[in-house]
């Protein structure tokens, strides 16, 4: 039975991860740094996974002695850990760039076969961005390693589509640009069959989940329950 980890594992693609991993037969481990979170739903409604996978274990990324032997045993490493709410005490670097960075090391001196790693679609486009760049160093990292690998680039989740559903009921609705910008947002469960079944390609990789099609204008305008006087706003690339 192959092994895998799954760092990040209480997150909402974690844990979707971490369900499709047991379902085709892997041994499973998740680091978490907080287990009861895995306890119950996630607030996308993301499955429990606690009693579902074979190892829970309880490290922090940005504390080193927090995570020795995460890594013993594991054919396979699968991370999504990054920064994905603002963090007085940690950067983006800290976390995206050091916290991944230390489980490459882990996994290279435990001699893993493979690591898959979620950064961002069109990341070469927005370099200047901060989390941008701690992703991108870390997959320069991986691909340099030596190890097998594959870099996954999803296009976004429909869980980042929520904070727009709860403006436009509010009777706002931002749209990027002129609205003719395109995005194809994927749910966590259909992004982990595509990393479970990349985890057997034997050749590093670079891919890129989703396509851009609806314009966000559109979306925008076909959302539920939109109210009827709903203002439309443009704005910038950052916002």
């Amino acid at each position: 039975m192959k092994k895998v980890l799954v760092a990040g594992g209480s997150g909402y693609l974690g844990r979707h991860v971490a369900k499709e991993f047991e379902h085709r037969g892997y041994y499973v481990r998740v680091l978490v740094r907080n287990p009861d979170k895995i306890k119950e739903k996630g607030e996308h409604g993301e499955p429990i996974i606690y009693d579902l996978v074979d190892d829970v274990v309880t490290g922090d990324a940005t504390k080193p002695e927090t995570l020795k032997g995460i890594c013993d045993d594991i054919d396979i490493v699968f991370s999504s850990l990054g920064l994905t709410k603002p963090d007085f005490k940690h950067s983006s670097f800290d976390i995206d760039y050091m916290g991944n960075k230390r489980i490459l090391d882990l996994a290279l001196a435990s001699k893993v076969k493979k690591f898959i790693y979620i950064s961002v679609f069109n990341a070469e486009k927005m370099l200047e961005i901060q989390n941008i760049q701690a992703h991108e160093q870390f997959a320069g990292e991986l691909r340099k390693s030596g190890l097998d690998y594959t870099i996954i680039r999803p296009t976004g989740y429909f869980s980042d589509m929520i904070q727009f559903l709860n403006l436009a009921n509010m009777g706002i609705m931002p749209i990027l640009g002129e609205g003719d910008k395109r995005s194809n947002p994927i749910h966590a469960a259909d992004l982990a069959k595509s990393a479970s079944m990349r985890s057997i390609r034997k050749q590093p990789i670079s891919m890129r989940v989703g396509l851009m099609s609806s314009p966000t204008g559109r979306l925008a305008s076909l959302l539920p329950g939109l109210p009827e006087k709903t203002r439309f706003t443009s704005i910038s690339r950052y916002g």
